[in-house]
């Protein structure tokens, strides 16, 4: 079991991302889930360092080609995507005199449901008004990429990140 030592290293993280996919998103999603470009995490803090385990999902476009009955083929689809990353975050000492504002910069690996390899990076600030809650914004690019026919091909979001962290 965990000591109350070890309970109060533990955050539960959600945020939201405002990201854009590139190559650019010619079609909608085929779905419309309630946890799109959302994201949900267990954290473990050390004094600076935070690791833990992230699930979440979003749309990303994927524009791929290949050869099908000997004629060349391109496709092109906006898929939402689950995926689960391993995560690393580091905190920077509060900047002096403007009120706790804390940088960050994180980094992720791991893959969507579907086996795909995909990583993550961000940096941004937080911001704690209490001991137990813990806001954030900053800006993140991700890749994710994807076989066909024994090719592969990727797919980059870049943008905006916002969340709330509840810390045990």
């Amino acid at each position: 079991l965990l000591s109350s030592e070890g309970l109060n290293a533990l955050s539960l993280e959600v945020r939201g991302m405002n990201t854009a996919s590139f190559p650019n998103e010619t079609i909608g999603t085929s779905s419309d889930p309630w946890m799109q470009n959302m994201a949900v995490a267990v954290f473990y803090s050390g004094l600076q360092h935070d690791i833990g385990l992230e699930f979440g999902q979003e749309p990303f476009a994927m524009h791929y080609h290949g050869v099908e009955n000997g004629k060349p083929v391109r496709y092109e689809q906006n898929l939402l995507t689950p995926w689960l990353l391993a995560s690393w975050r580091y905190r920077f000492e509060p900047l002096p005199g403007v009120g706790g504002i804390q940088p960050y910069v994180s980094t992720s690996v791991g893959s969507s449901l579907y086996f795909w390899p995909m990583a993550r990076a961000g940096a941004g600030i937080m911001y704690m008004p209490d001991r137990r809650v813990r806001f954030q914004i900053g800006v993140e690019g991700s890749l994710l990429t994807y076989p066909y026919q024994d090719l592969w091909f990727t797919s980059r979001r870049f943008g905006l990140t916002y969340g709330i962290s509840v810390l045990f």
